[in-house]
């Protein structure tokens, strides 16, 4: 009896989108709090928050689910380096979204105490997450370029189970 697409291993290109939609949209919602009171920015970056909370399980699941696909691939010759390359990166994807995830909850508490940061003080943290943020971006996007070139130039597929 073939077990279907619900296999562990299957689950990996169905959950991988999500965080890196997440991890790609989240710090747009930041910007706002650059021009706006930190009582105004609030609920901007509590909706930056709560995606990239969604984000950092859902890279944890894309990490696992990828960790197991690649136990079962039948690699061409010349894809064990990129595999090689598409899971290292992928490791660390979880580890970018956490850290991007502290940073920011650490932000909202320092911006929710009295007295309020100076406008000064709030720009630089911002922006200091934001360069963060794009180092996570450029990681999200040479990981899932490894990926997409091991499925879509060497047709890589999970094997399948029976």
């Amino acid at each position: 009896m073939n077990p279907g697409p619900w296999r562990w291993e299957a689950l990996h290109p169905l959950v991988v989108h999500f965080p890196v939609a997440l991890l790609l949209v989240a710090p747009w919602l930041t910007l706002p709090a650059f021009c706006l009171r930190p009582r105004r920015a609030r609920p901007y970056l509590l909706a930056a928050l709560a995606l990239l909370a969604v984000a950092t399980l859902a890279a944890g699941l894309a990490a696992a689910t990828g960790a197991a696909a690649a136990a079962t691939v039948l690699l061409p010759a010349g894809g064990e380096e990129l595999l090689a390359r598409h899971t290292a990166l992928g490791r660390l994807v979880p580890a970018g979204a956490g850290v991007l995830t502290v940073g920011l909850i650490a932000l909202l508490v320092r911006f929710g105490r009295r007295p309020v940061p100076r406008p000064a003080w709030r720009r630089t943290a911002l922006a200091a997450w934001l360069v963060l943020a794009l180092a996570v971006a450029i990681l999200v996007a040479a990981t899932g370029g490894a990926g997409g070139r091991l499925v879509h130039e060497l047709g890589v597929r999970a094997a399948a189970g029976g």
